[in-house]
């Protein structure tokens, strides 16, 4: 009899530490769906900045292009260029170099 009962209790205690378990996979799987979902909204707010700053960088690099191709149509040299621009000689003939026509 008390075998019996030494095994019913222990089942029931299996019992218990399996719906314990059961509780505890449930809510970290719904903490899992919703930092998920965070990380997706966030990045979804993001975008329009991200976007926005991209632009804003790319009207950057349009208007400096320009400057030095009209820098260098004016008979500036490309150190000199390169100096105003705070790069390098060779970056700012990579950068502008082709769109001057040949001298």
């Amino acid at each position: 009899m008390a075998k019996n009962e030494q095994a019913r209790r222990a089942a029931e205690r299996d019992r218990r530490a399996a719906a314990v378990l059961k509780r505890e996979a449930e809510h970290m799987k719904q903490q899992q769906e919703f930092a998920r979902f965070r990380a997706v909204h966030a990045l979804e707010s993001m975008a329009p900045r991200v976007r926005f700053q991209e632009r804003k960088l790319q009207r950057l690099r349009d208007e400096q292009t320009a400057l030095l191709v009209a820098g260098r149509q004016a008979g500036l040299t490309w150190d000199a260029l390169a100096a105003a621009s705070g790069v390098t000689r060779q970056a700012v003939q990579q950068r502008v170099g082709r769109l001057i026509p040949s001298e």
